[in-house]
């Protein structure tokens, strides 16, 4: 991981990514970036709140999320990205 003072911990971009207020905001950053799209599974857990979410790739496979959370975090303007994206959010 890239040392830059942006950090996203792996639970907070499990948040960004499964929060349906967060992903609005980062979809598009992960479609951009990679093509990648965020998917709700099942049912909500409970009113407001989505069941399980998943990433899918273009050709409809699921992405490791711990995988992705490392590819962004190696990446110093990814990592400045969703970091910026995640304050804006959480203000």
């Amino acid at each position: 991981m890239t040392k830059t003072g942006y950090e996203v911990t792996m639970a907070d971009f499990l948040q960004l990514v499964g929060d349906p207020y967060c992903v609005p905001a980062v979809a598009p950053l992960l479609r951009r970036w990679f093509q990648y799209e965020i998917v709700q599974t099942g049912s909500p857990v409970k009113p407001g709140y989505v069941g399980e979410t998943v990433i899918r790739d273009a050709a409809g496979k699921d992405v490791d999320k711990a995988w992705l959370h490392d590819v962004v975090q190696a990446d110093p303007e990814m990592q400045g990205s969703l970091y910026r994206t995640s304050q804006t959010l959480w203000r």
